[in-house]
């Protein structure tokens, strides 16, 4: 048996003859080895048709695509791909700080440094060279005294032996003689343990118990930069550095002692002590432009421009449809080719098919109709030898009177 397949090859055998556009075969009938329904199946199978509707990129259905994604540098990279849309590839490439183009952060500046175009700059810059304790010259700390040494000259320094200053009620100073700048005396009053306490007339003495004798420290004494209080390191009270809370130039985050400097409202963030308005999310910086796909059963060519704004003042730009002019021109009413109005017109006037106000008037009647201009009559008409064009008392419906062909 022989059948004809299209293949627009010129091929030829011994049983078969070629031609230009087609080919034909032999063979010795059906597969028999194949069931009918498997024959079928193949006889009546369809071409596929590739579907892009609402994707500008991945798979049409047939193996495909509907376009392509690039990177914000403009390279092809089909991974942003998702759900037939392409994603936004963060940049930070020789960026220090400031937005990646998808809504999120190449970093932060410390240091009271300000961003600028991606790069950090100005600000204070801490010193501690050569320094053990004291400020570094911007509002921190070089380090902190351990005990009752004191800093002094950013060294730290121990106290003389012998030298308590004030001891808490019933100690003596040097009465322990591996701490001789302690108070101590043997007991403990109820209730005081290792994690001590604060006493003493301003509250500024640290006073403890220890295997059953009692101990004090006078902070005053030893540093005026030190205070009694608790200490998260050590896990009792102790003479603690002085926190100086430090605000200035800042109008929000920490104080350097736990505190703050005031908070940002109205969804702005603390960078860097100054309140700075959060971008909301973007799809993609209007900055860094990207090669749009092509959305197939759509607008077509897709064009990179503003789809929002990022509530701060910028522009969020993405891949969309190309935007839409409207045109008015030679038209007074009617739709403007993008969904808006030219205009609207007073009643009675409506708008016609071309674009302008008018109105149609209807007088009806036997020969009747708008006044002007004026018509000629027939003669012999209405049951009179020769009839006039005269008012009827109607309207037309466009503020004109209605005449029609009457008897004088």
């Amino acid at each position: 048996m022989c059948t004809v397949r299209w293949t627009g090859l010129l091929l030829a055998s011994l049983l078969c003859v070629g031609l230009a556009v087609a080919s034909w075969s032999c063979d010795s009938g059906p597969d028999e080895s194949k069931d009918v329904s498997t024959r079928a199946d193949e006889e009546l199978s369809e071409p596929c048709t590739p579907n892009c509707w609402g994707k500008v990129c991945g798979d049409d259905g047939c193996g495909g695509t509907c376009g392509h994604c690039y990177t914000t540098e403009g390279a092809l990279d089909d991974g942003l791909c998702q759900d037939g849309k392409c994603g936004c590839s963060p940049s930070c490439a020789g960026k220090q700080c400031g937005p990646d183009g998808c809504g999120g952060t190449c970093g932060v500046c410390s240091g009271g440094k300000i961003c600028t175009n991606g790069v950090c700059q100005g600000g204070c810059q801490p010193n501690c060279a050569g320094l053990e304790c004291g400020g570094d010259g911007c509002g921190g700390q070089c380090g902190t005294c351990a005990g009752t040494d004191s800093c002094q000259n950013g060294k730290c320094v121990a106290p003389d032996p012998g030298d308590c200053g004030v001891c808490a009620a019933g100690l003596s100073c040097g009465a322990d003689e591996a701490n001789p700048s302690w108070c101590s005396g043997s007991g403990c009053a109820s209730g005081l343990d290792m994690e001590g306490k604060c006493t003493g007339e301003k509250s500024n003495t640290v006073l403890w118990c220890q295997d059953g004798v009692s101990y004090s420290i006078d902070c005053d004494h030893f540093s005026t930069d030190k205070k009694c209080g608790w200490s998260e390191e050590a896990g009792f009270y102790d003479c603690i550095p002085i926190c100086t809370a430090d605000c200035s130039g800042k109008e929000c985050g920490d104080d350097g002692c736990g505190g703050s400097c005031g908070t940002c409202s109205g969804g702005d963030k603390c960078v860097n002590g100054k309140c700075s308005c959060a971008p909301k999310s973007c799809a993609g910086s209007c900055d860094q432009p990207k090669i749009c796909g092509f959305m197939a059963d759509g607008c077509g060519q897709m064009v990179f421009g503003k789809v929002g704004d990022d509530g701060c003042g910028g522009d969020c730009c993405d891949c969309k449809c190309p935007d839409c002019s409207p045109n008015c021109d030679g038209k007074e009413c009617g739709d403007d080719g993008c969904g808006g109005s030219c205009g609207s017109c007073t009643a009675p006037e409506t708008c016609n098919d071309d674009g302008w106000c008018s109105c149609s008037p209807a007088c009806g009647g036997f020969l009747g109709g708008p006044c002007k201009p004026p018509k000629i009559c027939p003669a012999q008409s209405a049951g009179c030898a020769q009839t006039v064009w005269k008012k009827t008392g109607a309207k037309d419906g466009c503020g004109n009177e209605c005449c029609a062909c009457q008897c004088p």
